[in-house]
């Protein structure tokens, strides 16, 4: 009969996978449990079977020369299954359960089965220690306690290889969290109570440009840092952030500091955090830095870029505005005003087509409600606009859509004056001599050319914009060679330009852009559109208009980079309003946040905030928009993602809301998640030793350092413990360091589990490990305590590894009035000494 499976089979299974013993090798430490077992129960037959999902495998055999068979026909099977800790068969050949199993009615021959169910460290089944006979039999009580004392003894084992594993995977963590902090961008550096750098990361040495050895003799306060503010004034080296953190106690806010390296000034930005153990004092400082000298200069170099872009389509001569979704305007040059004949302060929050002919509002709707809707990307059109005196005038407008839009800039509109030109036509039949002033007074080039491509007119802005005369240009129109290019730089061959399209269909060829080389070399744009028409004498010719649009088209590039840019910046940007809700978040947020395109909060950007960091956040906030402070220094908040897992972000808030283009507090946040985590680890990782995660000896002095100034104002008294391994030398000379590491975690975690919640244990260095007990209420009180802490680590079989037993020595020192912290170590000592001197494995209490 095939065994009920457990009850909770997958996660039985899923325990006995974490050991990671099956199909291992054969190991004495199990052989010889069961070659005992075998021994004082009188039977041929001993296992140490463990059950997986399809079989049951065995750890150690005596009497039975297989390693695993079906879990189908195991007894072990149905031992785990059961309510008690024992199944017994005495006849298997009676019992309906295992009548016909093969290993009843074959080899072995089983009659009579016991087996102890075993655990794992953590209570779950894994297996049985079994005992078989071929003959049928009984277990009284007494073979009862042998086997479950043995079964205790395989769990034992098992206990010490998940120990073994769970070191070995301290290691691997160990060595990844090493790797991350030297993989880290930033700069790591730990600074010790006493102002040293003790330890630090591979990109600290790359940034500051110095060698472990130039590291390990430097002091926060050493002069060779040569440390200057950012407005280049020396910092007092008692002022440095680290040093004033040593002193408060208190994260210092991000600074940015000067240094010297490699004969140049490198720019940091830094932040220091304390450490501080569980009575707040400070045991370390954590700093935190990066270069930004490059950033730096970008941001200046942009911000120049800037200015000069701002400036160039301020004083363009070309009529520029921004609008709005809704097309109204929310920036206007003053070409665009004075060719309204309004300031552009009247025209800001004013709907473009306000201005538009009435006679002219119905021109181009169809490709402005397409433009409005996203269904095309630009449009240019003529029509006739209204200034503020009454004055009609021609314009051209050109307009294209923003992408990525923004609430203040969903469209570019620039506008030509081309008013003379559209009344040209109507001059030149009036009056040929009107027409010739006209001419001359145009800022757009203009040409009249013959078939034979003879120019029969070229006024000054032509001469200007195409940089030569009119035989320069009859010169190129005649060349059998391409002598223009499209704006990407293709040839145009002859047949294809517009002047010989014009010519050659009759039809107009309007707005073609070209890229245009003047006789001195310069490359410039073109808009060029060329009209048949008749010259004098009625032979056919065309009027060739060109303008110079190489800086309307780089203005164009200019907004589109930094349109990309912004798109695909890693930081998120959002501007708030003054009610705190979110009037725009830029795409990073999606990509950092895991929110979709236009979700809001409904309590604002705070509704996202940690309930721990929102006062902190409320007030940073506040701040910012009643303008108290012009924010420069960062601040961390934690920050819910979709996910619902917190993100730490580093945010810089600006107050723009005076801005017309703005109108919000703009919030730059920077995700800093693995940043912080790391940082906690680094500073855990300072305090605590490595091997045993108890408190190091830095955070031990400082806590006796508290205690005993606590006893000293209380009138309590206090007592300190120190214990040294007796023996441990041969545990590593015999069975490796890996051996003895094993056994010093299991003494830290006897200690752990022997004193109370007040008091303090450590390991100061190799087998000594250290306990203050606080408080202690006498010697006898002190004496029992560090008792009870020795015989928890020795415990009922003793304290040994591999066959080598250890002891525990233990001196014992109770504080006095006025005692400093030293006196009592010393005591301590003394007294440790003495308890080894006396025989070993003793309490001492001290008595000078």
């Amino acid at each position: 009969m095939s065994a009920p499976p457990h009850t909770d089979d997958d996660a039985r299974i899923a325990a006995l996978a974490r050991l990671g013993i099956l199909d291992t090798p054969p190991e004495e430490r199990f052989d010889r449990i069961t070659r005992l077992t075998a021994r004082l129960l009188d039977t041929p037959i001993a296992l140490v079977s463990l059950v997986d999902e399809h079989r049951q495998w065995f750890k150690s055999s005596v009497g039975l020369d297989v390693r695993e068979a079906s879990r189908e026909i195991s007894f072990c099977a149905h031992a785990i299954a059961g309510d008690d800790e024992v199944m017994v068969v005495p006849d298997a050949t009676e019992d309906l359960r295992f009548h016909d199993n093969p290993f009843v009615t074959a080899e072995p021959g089983i009659r009579f089965y016991a087996g102890h169910v075993i655990h794992d460290p953590h209570g779950v089944a894994v297996g049985t220690l079994c005992t078989i006979d071929r003959r049928p039999r009984q277990l009284d009580d007494e073979g009862r306690a042998v086997l479950a004392d043995l079964a205790a003894m395989v769990e034992d084992e098992l206990a010490r290889t998940d120990e073994l594993n769970r070191i070995l995977r301290l290691d691997d963590e160990e060595r990844a969290t090493t790797t991350l902090l030297d993989a880290l961008d930033e700069g790591l550096m730990m600074i010790g109570r006493d102002g040293h750098v003790v330890q630090w990361n591979r990109r600290a040495e790359q940034i500051l440009g110095l060698s472990a050895g130039d590291l390990l003799d430097r002091t926060v306060e050493d002069p060779r840092w040569n440390t200057v503010h950012a407005d280049e004034s020396p910092w007092d080296p008692t002022d440095h952030p680290a040093s004033v953190v040593l002193r408060t106690g208190v994260e210092a806010p991000e600074q940015t500091i000067g240094i010297h390296r490699d004969g140049e000034r490198r720019w940091l930005r830094m932040r220091c955090r304390p450490v501080l153990d569980s009575g707040g004092h400070v045991t370390s400082v954590v700093v935190a830095f990066s270069d930004i000298t490059e950033d730096l200069e970008a941001r200046a170099t942009s911000a120049a870029l800037t200015e000069r872009l701002r400036a160039a389509i301020d004083h363009s001569p070309v009529g520029t505005a921004l609008a709005d979704r809704l097309g109204r305007f929310t920036y206007v040059n003053a070409a665009y005003a004075e060719l309204l004949a309004r300031s552009a302060d009247e025209l800001v929050g004013r709907p473009a087509p306000e201005q538009i002919h009435p006679d002219d509002v119905g021109v181009g709707a169809d490709e402005i409600t397409e433009l409005m809707v996203g269904a095309r990307r630009e449009l240019m059109l003529e029509l006739r606009v209204l200034d503020a005196d009454g004055r009609t005038k021609h314009v051209r407008v050109h307009a294209n859509r923003l992408e990525p839009a923004t609430p203040q800039a969903a469209f570019l509109i620039q506008v030509e004056d081309v008013t003379v030109a559209s009344e040209l036509s109507l001059a030149l039949h009036r009056n040929e001599a009107i027409a010739r002033v006209s001419l001359e007074a145009l800022d757009e080039g203009v040409m009249l050319v013959g078939t034979d491509h003879r120019v029969h007119l070229m006024n000054p802005a032509a001469e200007h914009i195409l940089g030569t005369d009119r035989d320069g240009i009859a010169t190129r129109l005649r060349s059998g060679a391409p002598t223009t290019t499209t704006e990407d730089g293709r040839p145009i061959p002859i047949g294809e330009r517009a002047v010989d399209q014009a010519f050659a269909t009759g039809r107009p060829v309007r707005d073609r852009v070209l890229r245009w080389e003047r006789d001195d070399g310069r490359h410039v744009l073109l808009r060029l559109t060329a009209l048949p028409t008749e010259l004098v004498g009625g032979t056919p010719g065309a009027v060739i208009a060109v303008t110079d649009i190489t800086e309307r088209r780089a203005l164009e590039l200019e907004l589109e980079r930094y349109g990309i840019l912004f798109e695909h910046a890693n930081d998120i940007i959002t501007v708030i309003g003054e009610d705190g809700q979110v009037l725009y978040a830029s795409p990073s947020n999606g990509r950092v946040l895991g929110y979709g395109n236009g979700w809001r909060h409904p309590q604002g950007v705070l509704g996202l905030v940690h309930p721990d960091d929102l006062p902190a956040a409320q007030v940073e906030l506040a701040a910012l928009i009643d303008g108290e402070v012009d924010r420069r220094d960062s601040f961390t908040v934690r920050v819910r993602d979709a996910n619902g897992n917190w993100r730490h972000l580093e945010c810089v808030g600006v107050n723009l809301l005076h801005e017309p283009a703005v109108r919000g507090v703009v919030l730059t946040s920077r995700d800093v998640t693995d940043r912080q985590r790391l940082l906690e680890q680094l500073a855990h990782r300072a305090s605590h030793d490595r091997l045993t995660d108890l408190p190091n000896r830095t955070v031990l002095t400082d806590q006796l350092t508290a205690a005993v100034a606590r006893s000293s104002r209380s009138g309590g008294r206090i007592a300190l413990c120190y214990l040294d391994l007796d023996g441990f030398k041969a545990v590593n000379d015999t069975h490796g360091h890996a051996a003895g590491d094993k056994l010093l975690i299991e003494v830290a975690d006897r200690i752990r589990g022997a004193i109370r919640a007040g008091d303090t244990p450590g390991r100061i260095g190799g087998d000594e490990f250290v306990v203050i007990l606080d408080p202690v209420f006498g010697e006898d009180h002190a004496v029992r305590a560090a008792g009870r802490i020795r015989d928890a680590i020795l415990g009922e079989d003793g304290l040994h590894a591999d066959g080598v037993r250890c002891g525990v020595s233990v001196g014992v020192a109770i504080s006095r009035p006025g005692d400093q912290p030293d006196e009592l170590t010393a005591r301590a000592d003394a007294a440790l000494y003495a308890s080894k001197a006396g025989g070993r494995c003793s309490v001492e209490l001290a008595t000078d």
